[in-house]
């Protein structure tokens, strides 16, 4: 694997390739990887290869898992998962100063989409296990790595794949912009969507109308009142719970009141909150005012909050690798929270997989125009992942 003489080559490989989803192009990336894994005559390790196999999940996308031992054989020592995704947010509709596929190079910065969330992961990881390949020393035990589909669509390829039940691990890293920071725990997400009614009329007898647009405005500010409550209890990690109304959509033409109005709910969640708590919490909502009587919700997005236990194998090795590479004492290197929802938690919820969050990047820049990252970083990863993978697999 890996025909590149530098880790700068194959970042830019990967970001080369506009796997977007939507509308789901993963397999240019899964193409690519089997492809490296594959190559005859590799400059950067795997003499021997991953055993390779592709999960299919939906539509001709598919995770690829690549399987790596060391010593004795299957079975024998502990199992490392990597998991990361091959899709990236699609920049349609964004303004960018340069093609979001072509990457460029300023200032220590590599601008692309996909820099930061998540290839600067992939690219770390791959030249990581490269460099365990061609310098195994004392390694003994598996390393998998699952390159995953459909992670920016709320997480259906890792779904698949511990729902498959074919993934077994005794700790993993995610691979998400952290700005290294080792994470432990992760928000979850639950969206809904909801639909207030009304009744149309000529807005010059606005008096023969109900206004359905009214109706989603009170409900608003209503969530907003949540939102501050939510904020006063904020959890060790991950920092505070939020309700945050993030689309509303109502009204045909200027001078008709409106008999519907959609809006969106993003309701992010801590670990120890669930989601049937957040629907008690939206009906409480919904019986405060008679203008919410009729109004439809639909759940969009579900994903569930989660933490892995601080004295586990792979926080602590997580923690020792940030600070062998940036230095003792590294505020990278103490346990934090991920504010959004991420693969961890269906590893650590599904899987019982003691998981952390790690990469190179930052959230800010996660789906943003000229998302960019360090290219520093990225090597720094490249690093901190094999340090991992010699702890965990010593």
């Amino acid at each position: 694997m890996l025909p590149f003489e530098s880790l700068d080559r194959l970042f830019d490989s990967l970001l080369e390739i506009p796997s977007v989803n939507p509308p789901g192009e993963e397999p240019l990336v899964a193409d690519f990887l089997q492809r490296l894994f594959a190559e005859p005559g590799r400059r950067c390790g795997y003499d021997k290869g991953p055993e390779l196999r592709l999960q299919h999940v939906k539509g001709g996308r598919s995770n690829l898992i690549a399987t790596w031992t060391w010593g004795p054989g299957p079975g024998a020592g502990p199992v490392l998962l990597f998991n990361t995704h091959m899709d990236v947010n699609n920049p349609h509709g964004q303004t960018w100063l340069t093609d979001p596929f072509k990457p460029v190079r300023s200032g220590g910065r590599v601008y692309a989409r996909g820099a930061a969330d998540a290839k600067g992961s992939l690219a770390a990881m791959l030249w990581a296990i490269a460099s365990c390949e061609r310098e195994p020393g004392g390694l003994q035990g598996s390393l998998v790595l699952t390159a995953v589909m459909g992670e920016e669509s709320g997480g259906e390829g890792t779904l698949a794949l511990m729902e498959s039940g074919g993934i077994r691990a005794d700790g993993a890293v995610v691979g998400e912009p952290t700005e290294l920071r080792v994470l432990a725990a992760n928000k979850g997400t639950f969206m809904r969507r909801l639909t207030f009614h009304g009744r149309a009329a000529h807005s010059g007898q606005s008096h023969l109308g109900d206004n359905a647009v009214t109706k989603a405005a009170r409900f608003v500010m209503a969530a907003s009142e949540v939102d501050k409550r939510l904020k006063q209890r904020p959890h060790p990690l991950v920092g505070t719970a939020s309700m945050t109304v993030t689309l509303i959509n109502g009204g045909t033409v200027q001078n008709t009141v409106p008999d519907k109005c959609t809006v969106t709910l993003d309701r992010r969640l801590v670990p120890g909150e669930t989601h049937d708590a957040a629907r008690a919490e939206l009906a409480e909502i919904l019986k405060s005012h008679p203008d919410f009587a009729d109004v439809d919700v639909e759940e969009t997005v579900a994903s569930f909050p989660c933490e892995s236990p601080l004295d586990s194998k792979i926080v602590r090795a997580a923690s020792a690798a940030v600070e062998s590479v940036l230095g003792h004492g590294a505020p990278e290197a103490q346990p934090g929270g991920f504010p959004a929802g991420c693969d961890m938690s269906k590893l650590v919820l599904l899987g019982g997989i003691p998981s952390v969050i790690l990469g190179p990047g930052s959230l800010r820049e996660a789906h943003s125009p000229n998302e960019w990252v360090e290219m520093k970083q990225v090597e720094q990863a490249a690093r901190i992942y094999e340090a991992v993978i010699r702890s965990f697999l010593s």
